[in-house]
């Protein structure tokens, strides 16, 4: 007699069967829910979130709320191939506002496979707070003798939240002092400057939560920003170009192919660094010794230079 039964955990469930002293057991991981994004007080995003794979909150600009600023932004995104915005402008809402909602926009990935035409339009909607949201209750500083219970990263992009996790000076069950507290941001800002950390009590009162997070900052740090821009909408932006040498010793080889590079562009349109994603050993030394001497014109997000991150492929190709 054959026996049925099902194990569910967190990342799936697996069915195990048992035939004649064999087992076959096949998992069947569950779709995730979609990630919940939480938007400033106020900002409402008219947009259909089973249609995204992410998106960036939008936040509420101080500026506007302390002028009493409020009403709808529409934008229009191309999307590129993968689904990634490659490019935004505003079709229309109060200026003060325009900026907030292309910062976030431009961040946005989009399921391609449930429909989405490469053009789409999103309304955001901005209601000034009734009231200025309560300012969350943190210890200043670390409680005595608390141990470490819980570390929350989960408001984190996944990414960050790997690297974080990487890095992270303090663990679940350490004692939390002045000094290991001090240490733990001083590792978050090496990470990124607008990373913090705040320590709770813990519900039973015998330890500590710790809770790492994005600060929002200040509209002027928002906006040195970098924001990505797709590679053929940033490669109409090139003002000097240097041609790559053809290495000898990959033409003898009779080598050809695509050097991919992650570039980031700073402000004023000169390359800051270059990753290597893809490409020969023999053709990548002589694409990058090429592309980081390109220079772009300067990306403008409402008027106001920022800095940019693309892709940037390099051809390599025989001639007959």
């Amino acid at each position: 007699m054959s026996q049925f039964r099902m194990i569910s955990s967190v990342a799936g469930f697996a069915a195990v069967l048992t035939l004649s002293g064999w087992m076959v057991t096949r998992s069947f991981p569950l779709q995730a829910a979609p990630q919940s994004v939480k938007d400033a007080t106020g900002v409402k995003v008219q947009q259909d979130e089973t249609k995204l794979l992410h998106r960036s909150p939008v936040r509420y600009p101080q500026s506007a709320i302390e002028k009493g600023i409020q009403g709808t932004v529409v934008v229009e995104a191309s999307l590129d191939s993968k689904g990634e915005v490659s490019d935004a402008q505003v079709v229309s809402g109060p200026q003060e506002l325009r900026k907030a909602a292309l910062e976030s926009v431009l961040q946005w990935h989009y399921n391609m496979e449930a429909g989405v035409p490469s053009k789409v339009q999103v309304a955001i909607d901005f209601v000034l707070p009734s009231q200025s949201a309560p300012a969350a209750k943190a210890v200043a500083g670390p409680p005595a003798n608390g141990v470490v219970q819980r570390i929350n990263l989960g408001s984190l992009p996944e990414a960050l939240r790997e690297k974080v996790s990487n890095r992270l000076t303090v663990h679940i069950g350490d004692e939390l002092t002045a000094a290991n507290s001090q240490e733990l941001m001083t590792s978050l800002n090496a990470i990124d400057e607008h990373l913090h950390a705040t320590w709770t009590p813990s519900a039973d009162g015998a330890g500590s939560v710790i809770d790492v997070f994005l600060s929002a900052g200040s509209a002027d740090s928002l906006s040195a920003k970098r924001i990505r821009v797709g590679g053929n909408v940033q490669a109409l932006n090139i003002i000097s170009k240097v041609t790559p040498v053809y290495p000898p010793l990959a033409k003898q080889a009779k080598i050809q192919g695509t050097v991919r590079f992650t570039a980031y562009i700073a402000k004023d349109g000169h390359i800051e660094n270059l990753e290597l994603v893809s490409g020969h050993p023999l053709l990548a030394a002589a694409a990058q010794d090429a592309v980081k001497q390109w220079v772009y014109r300067p990306t403008l997000l409402n008027g106001d230079p920022v800095e940019v991150v693309t892709q940037i492929d390099v051809n390599f190709t025989l001639s007959n």
